[in-house]
């Protein structure tokens, strides 16, 4: 029986990861077996390949309902079960949830978006022969056309903001022409020719794919209503309903002020400023008065990024890695409407040689305000060691087939704020001594950008503005729904007018991810106070980390089973 349950659990982890699989997530994940392909992201494509999702995760309920086949499976084993189950579903909603009575994939461009961001992985971290790679680049280059064109004819009247990232993201179609061509001359390509005709071709596809997408009339709904949202949420392991998550955000957002307010009163004495500023008004004061070095943006973030670096492995907080490496570079135009400021892109979790990240930060005029000398000592330990970077590269050394498949925000977001930005600061992480005051100051601030997005992902996300009240009296008037979202968003966090914008623009087209930030910040800690309440005197906040690591990809709540189940919780 027990080989019998092996062999069910084998089967359907095996349809699972070919349900998730297409050319573009196996390269995103370092898997370049089909570099040389397409996906089909036609309406029948999506649309199958969505319903293929959706009846596997209800059969895969029913199996996890049979005693008999289910019997003997190990935890680890039923967990991923479960969690493939759940994660279908999620991956289903995405592609089929309605606005406006018609399934999302059908108002939500995004095929060139797909085609741009797997280039960097192909470029970066393939590790085949080189002439392989552009081979395999040229036959996507040749694709390209009948690709968007695919996608272009699923598209009903796309929504505006989608369209206009989808947009964005075209008009750095020649800076990826150029970094395939520097590719293809610096590893000695020998047919530059036929590279060069599969380029251009390339760009004429790309160009007519976004004049006819511009000339498309837009909606401006985007809501896939209340039900949807919650059904979201619970796919992607979050049991908080909408109301509990809102009610968490303004809780958290309330002590943030109070703790705020303090912090504000010191730095007024400090700098003989009117005492009357607003918390906004204070930290707009501090991004003019300590910007980053002019022009040397990239050079700074690098620097301090190899600091945390040395600071968390000195201290404790994580154990050092091995095999992997981190890159700090300018973000080329075309990966850019998906980083407003910095983000980092991880190993894939089929990376079999070096496990690389690169941490790009978009250059724009009055970055250095933005990512100034305050906000990047918290910055640069989010993204790198021991944030995204760290935990990403650890999750890919889980064995899970399901696991590898899993993005789960509340995880990596929940562990970058609570590891790489709080405990960091905690333990003594800083980037001038002498400016401790200012860069806890701001510190607090940008916390505060975490309920505030729980709020406008909500209310865009259900369609309800009641998810825009806040306990701080920022009135939010705009009817429009992007711009009430920017409105909050700039009044609590005092963000600039570009970098406020293009947050709320970003979140506002990744579904859930912009709530779990504190979601999972909130249930992190939770479940530390747990662990110690658990384990007394024997509790060693490094171990619990540990224990986490150690559970690869999983929602939290999938997580804090796997740790009660072995004793931690």
């Amino acid at each position: 029986m027990a080989s019998e349950n092996n062999g069910i659990y084998k089967q359907l982890v095996g349809e699972f990861h070919g349900l998730m699989s297409d050319p573009f997530s196996l390269t995103g994940n370092e898997d370049f077996s089909l570099a040389g392909e397409m996906p089909d992201v036609s309406s029948d494509g999506v649309e199958n390949r969505a319903q293929g999702l959706k009846s596997f995760s209800n059969r895969l309920g029913g199996v996890l309902q049979d005693p008999q086949k289910t019997a003997n499976l190990s935890f680890d084993h039923r967990l991923d079960l479960e969690l493939a189950r759940d994660w279908s579903n999620a991956v289903y909603l995405g592609d089929m949830a309605t606005v406006e009575g018609i399934p999302m994939h059908t108002v939500k461009p995004d095929s060139l978006q797909g085609f741009l961001d797997q280039i960097s992985a192909v470029l970066d971290r393939d590790p085949r022969d080189k002439g392989l790679v552009v081979d395999d680049l040229i036959s996507r280059l040749r694709g390209l056309g009948k690709y968007l064109e695919s996608g272009l004819e699923r598209i009903d009247r796309p929504v505006k903001i989608w369209a206009k990232r989808e947009i964005d993201a075209g008009e750095g179609f020649d800076d990826a022409v150029k970094g395939i061509r520097i590719f293809a001359e610096e590893t000695g390509y020998r047919n530059m020719p036929k590279l060069n005709a599969a380029l251009e071709w390339a760009a004429f596809n790309a160009d007519t794919y976004l004049a006819d997408l511009r000339a498309m009339p837009t909606r401006s709904e985007l809501s896939i209503g209340p039900e949807a949202t919650e059904q979201l949420f619970r796919s992607k392991g979050i049991l908080l309903s909408p109301g509990e998550i809102h009610a968490m955000a303004m809780e958290h957002l309330l002590e943030l002020k109070e703790s705020v307010d303090k912090l504000k009163a010191d730095i007024v004495k400090k700098y003989g400023l009117k005492p009357d500023l607003s918390i906004q008004d204070v930290s707009n004061y501090l991004k003019d008065k300590f910007p980053s070095p002019a022009g040397k943006v990239v050079e700074f973030a690098r620097g301090l990024s190899r600091r945390s670096e040395e600071f968390a492995y000195e201290n404790g907080l994580v154990r050092k890695l091995d095999n992997a490496s981190v890159e700090v570079r300018s973000t080329p135009s075309y990966l850019q409407p998906g980083i407003p400021i910095a983000a980092v892109y991880t190993p894939g979790a089929f990376c079999s040689g070096v496990r690389k990240s690169v941490f790009f930060i978009t250059e724009f005029d009055g970055v250095e305000r933005d990512l100034n000398q305050l906000n990047t000592p918290t910055i640069a330990p989010h993204e790198l060691v021991p944030g995204h970077h760290y935990q990403l590269t650890r999750a890919t050394e889980h064995p899970s087939p399901v696991r590898a498949w899993i993005h789960a925000m509340d995880l990596a977001e929940g562990w970058t704020t609570r590891v790489a930005e709080q405990e960091m600061s905690a333990r003594g992480f800083i980037g001038n001594p002498e400016l401790f005051l200012e860069e806890m100051y701001e510190a607090m601030v940008n916390e505060m950008r975490l309920p505030t997005r729980v709020c406008f992902v909500l209310a865009n996300l259900t369609g309800d503005r009641t998810y825009f009240n806040n306990n701080l009296g920022i009135p939010v008037t705009s009817a429009d729904m992007l711009d009430a979202s920017t409105e909050l968003y700039r009044g609590v966090t005092g963000f600039s007018e570009k970098r406020g914008r293009r947050d709320v623009e970003l979140f506002c087209s990744l579904g859930t991810y912009g709530a779990l930030y504190l979601v999972g910040n909130v249930l992190f800690r939770q479940m530390e106070d747990r662990a110690k309440v658990k384990q007394g005197n024997k509790f060693r906040l490094p171990d619990f980390w540990e224990a986490i690591l150690q559970e690869g990809n999983m929602p939290l709540s999938y997580v804090d089973r796997a740790l009660q189940y072995k004793g931690v919780l």
